[in-house]
């Protein structure tokens, strides 16, 4: 298995949002500067990496609306330790969350590439131990699905 994973851009070279462009379901860059203005990624990855089933759900969620903010927030949240935990969460069975995770580390990714950091966000994958896991939802029930993997 290969220890990076290639960024695929979309021809309109917009971020994929999957069905997550829902202007009630993503914020607003002002917004996610509020979030993060306030102090509260940190406070969301630590539900990811602590709390309940549903919680981290909701705290995923946030993270992917998250990944629709500028460079410098989606740099931010990776600076909090975002990936780690995100990565954890390839290990439940819920399609659903599988799929904001995925969605969401494709913004990352695309992020990343954009800012010369893509291998660093990769070897962030591999270090929590996931990218075969990763590898495997791409090329199993996921690998019909357009993601920015």
């Amino acid at each position: 298995m290969s220890a990076s994973i290639h960024v695929t851009a979309h021809s309109s070279g917009q971020r994929h949002t999957g069905g997550l462009d829902d202007p009630n379901l993503t914020a607003s860059a002002n917004q996610i500067q509020a979030v993060i203005d306030n102090g509260l990624i940190p406070h969301v990855i630590d539900i990811i990496a602590k709390g309940d089933f549903e919680s981290k759900k909701e705290a995923v969620l946030a993270i992917v609306n998250l990944t629709f903010g500028t460079s410098e927030q989606i740099a931010y949240c990776v600076q909090c330790g975002a990936i780690g935990p995100m990565c954890e969460m390839l290990t439940v069975t819920e399609a659903e969350v599988i799929t904001h995770f995925l969605y969401a580390i494709g913004n990352i990714l695309q992020s990343a590439e954009q800012c010369g950091e893509a291998e660093s966000i990769c070897l962030m994958i591999k270090e929590a131990g996931r990218l075969d896991t990763l590898e495997q939802h791409l090329n199993g029930p996921y690998s019909q699905t357009e993601f920015l993997i």
